[in-house]
């Protein structure tokens, strides 16, 4: 036998229907949500720990351009001192060739030695005595370097 239903009855059927299937779709786009959050938390994450070690490497590459900054100054100083020298006393007239002869040969020297340094530099020798804070860098020269 067939029972008619009131319309309120098919009304509040319909409305609990869709509103299963509302819940049902909210419920799935929310974990969606959750899991792209997830995912683009994690990937800030991987991105805060790349730069967690990034900043160690730069203060070390930091300390090192330091470092080889100083060591090439020093033979810098030299011939421009010794060029400066030189050339003082070739204006005054009392150029004596013994004194610009050992003149030229400390510039050729100091030459020779930053040479050695960019050498090590570019074959990967320089050393850091310590990595952490206060680090301090050397560069292995030999005692008497000399070009061919």
């Amino acid at each position: 036998m067939y029972m008619e239903l009131p319309p309120s009855s098919f009304v509040l059927g319909f409305s609990l229907y869709n509103h299963i299937d509302n819940e049902k779709r909210l419920r799935g786009k929310n974990e969606r949500l959750l899991q792209e959050m997830k995912i683009e938390q994690e990937s800030e994450r991987k991105v805060a720990a790349a730069q967690i070690i990034q900043t160690p490497k730069l203060a070390t590459l930091g300390k090192m351009a330091t470092s080889v900054a100083h060591e090439l100054n020093q033979p810098l100083n030299v011939i421009r001192m010794a060029a400066g020298d030189s050339r003082r006393e070739i204006s005054k007239g009392t150029a004596d060739p013994e004194y610009l002869n050992d003149r030229l040969e400390r510039i050729e020297e100091k030459t020779v030695r930053a040479a050695v340094i960019i050498d090590h530099i570019m074959k990967g020798t320089i050393e850091a005595d310590n990595i952490e804070e206060g680090a301090r860098f050397t560069i292995s020269l030999p005692d008497h370097a000399h070009l061919s």
